[in-house]
Order: C-alpha cells, then structure tokens, then sequence
C-alpha cells in the first residue's frame, strides 16, 4: 500500500511539476518575442530588420525570424543553429501569426520553444521565435529525481511503520490466544486487561469475561 500510494502521488507531482515548469518556459521565451518584435521599427528596412533580430537573438539566446505579408522570410533562414525550414510547425505558427493570434508551442520533446507573434506592419507581418531550454530539461531531469527520491522515502517509512503495527497486532493476538489457551486447560488466573478499545482490545474483554 505504501509503494503504491507513494508511486502514485510521484506520478501526480511529476505531471504536474513539468507542466509548470513548461509553461514558465514559454512564458519567458514569450515575454523575449515580445521585447524582440518591439526592437524593429515599424519603417525598418530590410538590413535593419536582419540586424535587429540577429543583434536582439544574440542578446536573448534565441533564433528570430521574420515573414513580410505576403509569407516570405526577411531574415537569415538559419539562426544560431536553428534551420526554420526544419521546423515541424512553421506552418502553424505563421498562419496563427498572419491570423493575428499568438502561439507558443513546444517541439522536439518539450527542448525547444517556438513562438509566433503577429507584428502587423506595412513590411513585416509575423515574427517566430525559436528558443533551446537545455535548463528546462536539466530542472525537470532534478524535479524527477526529488520526486523519485521522495517517493522511495515514502515506501521505506511506510514499510517500517506497517511492519511495527504488524508486530504489535501480532503481539496483543499472541497474548490473546495464549490466555485463550491457558482456559481450554482449566487455568482461570491470567487477566486479560485490554488497554484499548479497538477491535482486538474488545476480542481480549471478551475472553476475559468468559474466563471470569
């Protein structure tokens, strides 16, 4: 009971705990494609805008890229080491940005967030953000070590708390069924006197009310 119970609420917090680590993630990755969008003036040219976003990608740690309206890309198609043509949702995430919505999205299992923002300017029109989160693998990679840990803790004390509730149940029946014993044989001098109320306790009162 206790391993299970254990593993149980390990697998609820470490659910729990890589979802709010993920969205703190992309929180700040958000936050960062925000500032990054509000670098660019709204009449920058062609050089700015690719100097804009390279100086502004460097600073931040992240890979930008920016569409003109008609879905062609204005900067580098490869940043700090992020190819956008190798991003499985690129698609989603300009036409979502084109749309005039926001999203963030999480790929290559949770390590990159991407980000599109719409910037709805006469030249530009969308910007995706691309951010590598090795931290966030290595703070979910201590988050389920902690909880694992945790949960091993939890199963050994709980083992040993059932083990001593276990002899002490063990020890009341014995004493129980040695008077019981001792009756069978015609010996009437050993009290019983039950310390507790529980069920054991009311098993021993009756046995001693018989030998009385």
């Amino acid at each position: 009971i206790a391993a299970l119970t254990a593993l149980a609420v390990a697998q609820v917090f470490t659910a729990r705990s890589e979802a709010a680590i993920r969205e703190r993630a992309e929180e700040l990755v958000a936050g960062a494609a925000v500032a990054a969008a509000t670098q660019i003036p709204p009449d920058a040219t062609l050089n700015e805008i690719r100097a804009s976003t390279a100086r502004f990608g460097e600073s931040r740690g992240m890979a930008l890229f920016v569409f003109a309206p008609d879905r062609s890309l204005m900067t580098s198609r490869r940043a700090r080491g992020v190819s956008v043509d190798e991003l499985a949702n690129v698609d989603g995430l300009l036409a979502a940005a084109l749309e005039g919505r926001r999203r963030v999205e999480t790929i290559d299992d949770g390590r990159l967030v991407t980000v599109a923002l719409p910037m709805q300017r006469e030249r530009t029109a969308a910007l995706i953000a691309v951010a590598s989160r090795s931290d966030l693998e290595d703070a979910l990679g201590i988050v389920r070590d902690e909880i694992v840990s945790a949960a091993i803790w939890a199963t050994v004390i709980g083992a040993l708390v059932g083990l001593i509730v276990a002899l002490l149940i063990t020890r009341r029946l014995r004493r129980i069924a040695s008077a019981a014993a001792e009756i069978e044989q015609g010996r009437f001098d050993r009290d019983l006197r039950p310390r507790f109320n529980d069920e054991l306790g009311m098993l021993g009162g009756t046995i001693d009310r018989m030998r009385q």
